[in-house]
């Protein structure tokens, strides 16, 4: 068993139908995001070297820059998609990135809920509300994060809603916590 626990992306509504829905990691737009925020940052650590910063604050900016220019690779090489399929009420799943590639068809049963809640931060709660389908395995269930964009749903009535879609095509328990 792994030490590090894998945290998959939040997959976004692409395609839905009456019995079928698509959700899809969409990776050149977070690849986009992270290439600037990593290019501005490797622009702080040279502006800092400039300035004759300290060196843990030129290495700060360096490191983190480093670490937004991986995700941007990452992300451009990721394909990671999950189908909800009414007729025969199963969940496929597909991940393709640099470390492998997985694939599976679960029946709706090997799920235990889908989870909509407000995740906390320091402080209180988030703006945005999140979508969890929970497997049933044990003692790690897979936890798939859906949404309505990258973030998430920013509203309850637009999570809820994607949610029991779901839970109606797969015949899964929708908890709202």
């Amino acid at each position: 068993m792994s030490a590090i626990r894998e945290v998959l992306p939040i997959m976004v509504l692409s395609e839905d139908t009456m019995d079928r829905q698509l959700y899809r990691f969409r990776g050149s737009r977070w690849a986009v995001f992270t290439l600037v925020i990593g290019l501005g940052l490797f622009a702080g650590s040279a502006l800092a070297h400039a300035r004759q910063a300290p060196m843990y604050v030129q290495v700060g900016f360096a490191v983190f820059g480093a670490l937004m220019l991986y995700s941007s690779v990452f992300s451009l090489a990721a394909d990671q998609w999950l189908r909800v399929d009414g007729s025969n009420r199963s969940i496929t799943f597909h991940k393709k990135n640099i470390y492998g590639r997985v694939d599976w068809e679960r029946p709706g049963d090997a799920f235990a809920k889908i989870r909509v809640f407000r995740p906390s931060v320091r402080g209180g709660e988030a703006m945005n509300w999140s979508i969890i389908l929970v497997g049933r395995e044990s003692p790690y269930p897979i936890e798939l994060s859906l949404g309505e964009n990258e973030l998430g749903s920013l509203h309850r009535e637009h999570a809820l809603a994607i949610a029991r879609k779901v839970g109606k095509l797969a015949g899964i328990e929708v908890v709202e916590a």
